[in-house]
């Protein structure tokens, strides 16, 4: 086995023999110098990519096999398919052109077999997904020639190739020399995929680069903000400021993607990853995934009082009390002595824990000398002196907790009366 790196000397003349255009490369080569075959890439499960190594040491569907099945019977279709698909995982568009050429004359009926795409869950006949590949490499090439793809999508108008013939031509016109013509393919592509806010945003893109139509542009402006309102996506945003920078609508560019939008993301992001944490903690399993989540909340947000209790409560769930009292203990309670709100979510987690009960009790009853009037408060102590099994003590509050609260709270904080009664009872039994 030898590992050539494209800083050394051997390196560079291995890539330049073997063509390597991408890394990681792996290639296998027989005792004669020939390549067997190869895989680009990688990603994870380990296992299955020593599943890939274990199949080409084996010859089973390598380059090498395909070649020779191939010269024995040159009027396989699905032989040259597979060997264009070796040529493009290689990143050689010529050479996987000539096969999928190959593939088109030997198989006009689309017969001779199917591809599918298993992350993308499609499925189309070889000939089709060749015409597919070949209008994409026409398009990339040194001519940039549209027409092939364009007959794609003529001939294929129901193919779960269609929305990807269209991104590559959108690629194309994104920068193509002729406005009108660009104008005339962003309606058809638009036309089509109403809803999509990529594609709209593709036709606003040209627009602000062209500095063009800002009527049609407010009109596109306006539906990628409505399609995107519940889920306002980064890039997205920064295209919709990009065209009111260029509109000379400085303001509005803030609105949309200023300090305000990414507090909103960094806030929602936190909640997802708070989400998730308290999702695998609950079923005891993926563990340090969930405390990675967690922390990674806190980074976003160190002071929160919300999510420095989350945070504590996935610590003890995945077994790291010690965690979780350095994070959201004592030294969290002396840090925030003066502030109700703080001693209160603070005295509530650790009562609701059964755990740091001393510290939880100082707490609450510091909570409720500071907001004498807060019911929350109130409650917050009573669920530390039930803790406790002060049941006398957690009466009182809870029952000054319903006091105080408004009418619509009046029933949930009697049934906490009803659990220290019922606590208390059971005590005695």
């Amino acid at each position: 086995m030898l590992r050539a790196d494209s800083d050394e000397k051997l390196g560079q003349e291995l890539f330049k023999k073997f063509k390597v255009s991408a890394t990681p490369t792996v290639m296998t080569i027989d005792g004669d110098g020939a390549e067997v075959d190869w895989t680009v890439g990688y990603g994870p499960p380990p296992e299955k990519f020593q599943e890939t190594m274990q199949k080409m040491v084996a010859g089973d569907g390598t380059f090498k096999a395909l070649s020779e099945a191939f010269a024995k019977n040159p009027k396989d279709a699905a032989a040259a398919f597979q060997l264009a698909r070796k040529w493009a995982y290689r990143v050689d568009s010529a050479k996987s052109a000539e096969y999928y050429r190959m593939v088109i004359a030997l198989d006009p009926t689309r017969k001779s077999g199917t591809y599918r795409d298993e992350y993308q869950k499609w499925t189309v006949p070889y000939t089709e997904y060749a015409e597919f590949s070949l209008g994409g490499t026409a398009l990339g090439g040194t001519t940039r020639d549209p027409a092939a793809i364009k007959a794609f999508i003529q001939k294929y108008p129901k193919s779960p190739l269609l929305k990807q013939a269209y991104a590559r031509l959108s690629s194309y016109y994104s920068s193509a020399p002729s406005k009108d013509e660009a104008t005339a393919f962003y309606f058809e592509y638009t036309s089509r995929y109403p809803e999509d806010p990529d594609v709209l945003v593709a036709w606003l893109n040209r627009i602000t680069k062209d500095k063009g139509d800002f009527v049609k542009g407010i009109e596109l402006a306006d539906r990628i903000r409505l399609v995107t309102q519940r889920n306002p996506v980064p890039r997205t945003s920064q295209s919709l400021a990009n065209f009111y920078f260029v509109k000379g609508d400085a303001e509005e560019a803030e609105n949309v993607y200023g300090k305000d939008f990414m507090s909103n993301r960094a806030s929602s992001l936190s909640i997802d990853l708070i989400d998730y944490a308290n999702y695998w903690v609950g079923r005891n399993t993926n563990l340090e995934a969930a405390v990675r989540a967690a922390e990674t909340a806190l980074k976003l947000y160190p002071d929160s009082s919300y999510f420095l209790s989350q945070a504590a409560g996935v610590y003890i769930k995945a077994g790291k009390e010690d965690k979780a009292l350095e994070i959201f203990g004592p030294a969290y309670l002396q840090k925030n002595i003066g502030k109700a709100n703080a001693l209160e979510s603070y005295a509530a987690f650790w009562g609701n824990q059964g755990k740091n009960l001393d510290s939880a009790l100082e707490a609450g009853r510091k909570a409720v000398e500071l907001s004498p009037n807060a019911y929350y408060c109130w409650y917050a102590l009573s669920t530390v002196l039930l803790a406790r099994k002060d049941y006398d003590g957690a009466l009182k509050a809870a029952e000054k907790a319903v006091d105080l609260a408004d009418d619509a709270l009046k029933s949930y904080y009697q049934k906490a009366i009803d659990k220290i009664k019922a606590a208390r009872a059971g005590d005695k039994k």
